[in-house]
């Protein structure tokens, strides 16, 4: 009965922030389950972050990612879930853990939002712009937990450049998993590879952003970005979805209704510092001119 009641907790844990056993479509999000459409009370995800409203906040210390991270020892599965492309973590595979202002958080999975065209592809939006690719790292809350805290979201936003398809690019080729439901055993992925080497980054409490839309996420997403190979980008584009080939696969932006997205680290600060700076060598310009 124990061993039942682990496996049952362990494929509750992954199934439920990756949505898999809800259908859904992209195409038709008025049509989303849950408290996906319950009105404008809620606290849902994505989000458009409107950086003259973040508030920089000095209580978000900086994530700390443990040594797992930047390891290669990790087991896993590459899989087309139909709605994105997935790296699952085995069991078997050394814990990944985040700690948080909010708490530590255990990975589970990660997956990625992109979109059918130039300029979209990301469900969270920078001033009203998208980036090409979104990356989720999906975690859940060790120990105690609150219900609008069990999951914790690392987010990396991703443009595309000219760059070789090699390392951890080619260890996630879509092209390995063309078809729905495809399944590759993936190990050796090194889950840094995929972040920015500065981590300072935008948090707000948000919720799942496919059905059933829980409102149980901490959001952090990273301020700095990574590059995207065109070419891994064309091959993500071309694997067949649910909503078929080149389908988007991000949700329309939600109303922020009253949250505060705060900032870590000091970007916010040194921009201030510029704008401060502008302005008094604007001002003295003008003395000298008149």
């Amino acid at each position: 009965m124990r061993v039942l009641l682990t496996l049952v907790l362990f494929i509750s844990s992954v199934l439920i922030p990756t949505s898999l056993c809800v259908s859904f479509s992209y195409n038709q999000q008025n049509l989303w389950t849950g408290v996906c459409n319950a009105g404008n009370t809620g606290r849902q995800s994505p989000i458009n972050i409107v950086l003259a409203d973040v508030v920089q906040s000095p209580s978000l210390t900086p994530l700390v990612f443990n040594s797992e991270w930047d390891s290669t020892n990790t087991v896993g599965t590459f899989s087309n879930t139909g709605h994105n492309i997935q790296y699952d973590l085995n069991s078997t595979s050394p814990d990944i853990t985040t700690v948080t202002p909010i708490g530590t958080y255990k990975f589970l999975q990660f997956h990625m939002h992109w979109g059918n065209q130039t300029g979209v592809g990301s469900e969270h939006l920078i001033n009203g712009e998208q980036s090409e690719v979104e990356i989720h790292f999906v975690h859940q809350k060790v120990g105690a937990s609150t219900a609008g805290n069990m999951f914790g979201v690392v987010g990396v936003f991703a443009d595309v450049g000219d760059i070789p398809m090699t390392g951890i690019w080619q260890q996630l080729n879509a092209s390995n998993v063309p078809a729905v439901d495809d399944v590759i055993l993936s190990d050796g992925i090194r889950f840094t590879d995929l972040l920015p080497s500065n981590r300072d980054y935008y948090y707000y409490e948000g919720g799942l952003t496919t059905p059933p839309c829980t409102e149980a996420v901490q959001f952090f997403l990273l301020k700095n970005r990574i590059t995207v190979p065109s070419a891994y980008l064309a091959r993500l584009r071309s694997i067949d979805q649910n909503d078929g080939p080149g389908a988007i696969n991000y949700r329309d932006i939600q109303s922020l209704n009253g949250r505060v997205v705060m900032g870590s680290g000091s970007n916010m600060v040194y921009a201030s510092c510029i704008s401060v700076l502008l302005f008094a060598v604007l001002s003295l310009q003008l003395v000298f001119f008149v």
